[in-house]
């Protein structure tokens, strides 16, 4: 884990594989900061963690009978179809628990952002880490350690929650054309949402943009989705 961390060093680092590519091809006259950013940590993370996602969403895509596949296609279904009523509804435990396995680790790694990050995008754990490493404040790096696993079983029990609703969701045939309306509301609010969510990334910066855009998308989605229905029949 630790020498696949190092690994990106060398591939966004000044003198890695991007920059020097890039300088030799004539595109960029000095090379581009990417090592100890925001982005270098996610890129870290994602790397690490797409493993175990992988694994728990092939494990459940492998369960599925594929009679019933075959069953949709006979049925008239076409092959976006069959994944979307047959394949997504009962692969979604095994998604879920990739999500929440990857959230478990994620919320704990320190190793990652120490070595691709900078001091100003630390982590939990890194606070933690340098509490009683750093600073050999037991009493404190415990407080927050038993802070972090509160959090970490609140959102677990969240988790757990919406896979049974989601998984409820998508199988109830009432309740499906209202999420597949949504999900085509959201696919057709994209364009109008570019420019403002543009605006606010270049003046506030990325993360007050980006937080702004998905709490504006969450109200419309809950109030198109579930309070208009309720008060339309009314």
């Amino acid at each position: 884990f630790t020498i696949r961390t190092f690994s990106w060093i060398h591939i966004l680092g000044e003198q890695g594989v991007i920059n020097v590519s890039l300088i030799r091809l004539g595109l960029i006259n000095e090379p581009i900061r990417m090592l100890y950013t925001e982005g270098a940590v996610i890129m870290g993370m994602i790397h690490f963690l797409l493993p175990y996602m992988i694994l728990n969403v092939y494990v459940a895509i492998e369960g599925i009978d594929r009679n019933l596949i075959s069953a949709a296609r006979t049925l008239g279904c076409t092959a976006w179809q069959a994944f979307r009523e047959v394949v997504l509804p009962l692969s979604l435990p095994g998604l879920m628990a990739g999500l929440l396995l990857c959230f478990v680790l994620a919320v704990g790694s320190h190793v990652t952002p120490q070595i691709l990050g900078s001091t100003r995008g630390a982590l939990f754990g890194n606070i933690i880490f340098d509490t009683i490493m750093g600073e050999l404040n037991w009493p404190m790096g415990s407080t927050l350690s038993l802070v972090l696993l509160i959090l970490a079983g609140f959102f677990s029990s969240i988790s757990n929650t919406l896979n049974q609703t989601l998984i409820q969701l998508i199988t109830d045939n009432a309740v499906r054309g209202r999420v597949m309306s949504i999900w085509q509301l959201c696919q057709g609010l994209q364009p109008l949402g570019a420019l403002p969510m543009g605006l606010l990334i270049a003046r506030a910066g990325p993360q007050v943009g980006i937080g702004a855009f998905m709490v504006a998308g969450t109200v419309a989605v809950v109030l198109y989705g579930f309070i208009w229905p309720s008060v339309r029949r009314l």
